[in-house]
């Protein structure tokens, strides 16, 4: 497993690796009245500033899965107490919180709609260099040095087919040079 870690390449910037990102994806299925998930977890090659960063990016995505369900609370709270309390109690103070309440909802949820779009087109998106085509069961990776995606599988074997015919030619030129 040695040799083979220095064999491979970065999927996301192509430089040599001695690291593994370990990518995740959830897949949740819909059968007969039962949510059934499945976790798929890959070992991807990375460096370790792509790995890093493929982290940090992970951090983001997760603060903006929590501010989701923290704005989620905030609106139905917000338009409950509109509904109970405006509606049906006619309270003004407690349907002027309701009001407010709802503004402050979608005022976070105008902002997470911005904060997704900017975390899901920023270039330390695990998600632009890793893809589980689920159709085919297939991992996909394209590197940044590639336009096109590639089974993990081919891309591995190319990567160490390349490394190994650059020590062979390093090898003889070292041989001749010897000589």
């Amino acid at each position: 497993m040695e040799l083979e870690n220095r064999m491979l390449k970065c999927v996301k910037c192509d430089t040599k690796t001695l690291d593994f990102y370990n990518h995740k994806y959830s897949i949740m299925d819909i059968r007969h009245k039962f949510i059934t998930s499945r976790i798929y977890a890959f070992d991807v090659p990375t460096c370790k500033s792509c790995r890093h960063e493929f982290k940090i990016w992970g951090w983001y995505r997760n603060i903006l899965r929590l501010s989701y369900l923290i704005n989620f609370l905030i609106l139905v709270l917000g338009i409950s107490f509109l509904l109970l309390f405006g509606l049906i109690f006619f309270e003004k103070n407690n349907l002027i919180f309701g009001v407010n309440l709802t503004i402050i909802g979608l005022i976070i949820l105008i902002f997470n709609i911005i904060f997704r779009t900017l975390i899901f087109k920023m270039k330390s998106n695990p998600n632009n260099y890793i893809k589980w085509k689920r159709k085919n069961n297939i991992l996909l990776v394209r590197p940044a040095t590639t336009k096109n995606w590639t089974p993990y599988q081919i891309w591995i074997e190319s990567t160490v087919r390349e490394r190994e015919y650059s020590l062979m030619a390093k090898k003889k030129r070292n041989l001749t040079e010897n000589h």
